[in-house]
């Protein structure tokens, strides 16, 4: 006979009970929007114990702030699912689409003439430069990225697409922080 799960997180109320010490009636006992089920087979996360960063950011448009501009990414796209989490096999093929704009207060002195790249990307994993100008006091500047394809970590984890910026006269090479203060989607890989 098989055993009942109560709240349907793919783990029978006995084994909750006994051994993963889970709530048999609450599909995400620590409700870091995560199951216990995907948990347990993530290897950095614990059913038990919330991860504050996994729903962020959960907001379409999510704002970004930074080199005193600000930066507003909507209609955000992974695999074609409108969503800012994403739940992602090993290896798994990726796409990444969104309207962008990046807005530079009128009593923004910083910089007004410098030449500023704009980037997303995951640490490890990809980047694409979205766009290279001046973005002088005032000004306003708003584009749809083109898909960016790439393929999810091999291992199983959290990963964050976060923007970074640059001076330089061009775009360059850069590599992403894991800074979820940058982040506008979450890549959960999950594990076999």
């Amino acid at each position: 006979m098989e055993e009942p799960d109560t709240d349907g997180d793919g783990i029978d109320d006995g084994e909750e009970v006994n051994s993963t010490k889970t709530s048999p009636v609450l599909a995400d006992t620590d409700s870091d929007c995560l199951s216990d089920d995907e948990e347990l087979l993530l290897s950095d996360t614990s059913p038990l114990e919330a991860n504050p960063h996994i729903c962020t950011p959960s907001s379409d448009p999510t704002s970004v702030a930074t080199l005193t501009r600000i930066s507003e990414y909507s209609g955000i796209e992974v695999n074609e699912q409108s969503s800012t989490l994403y739940y992602a096999l090993p290896g798994e093929s990726m796409t990444l689409s969104a309207q962008w704009n990046i807005e530079s207060p009128s009593d923004n002195l910083h910089c007004p003439g410098c030449v500023i790249q704009f980037y997303l990307g995951i640490r490890d994993v990809f980047s694409r430069c979205l766009t290279s100008r001046t973005f002088p006091p005032g000004s306003d500047v708003s584009g749809t990225m083109a898909p960016i394809s790439f393929e999810a970590p091999e291992e199983p984890g959290v990963y964050y697409i976060t923007q970074h910026e640059s001076l330089q006269y061009e775009c360059v090479t850069v590599n992403h922080s894991a800074d979820l203060g940058k982040a506008i989607a979450t890549i959960v890989v999950m594990g076999g």
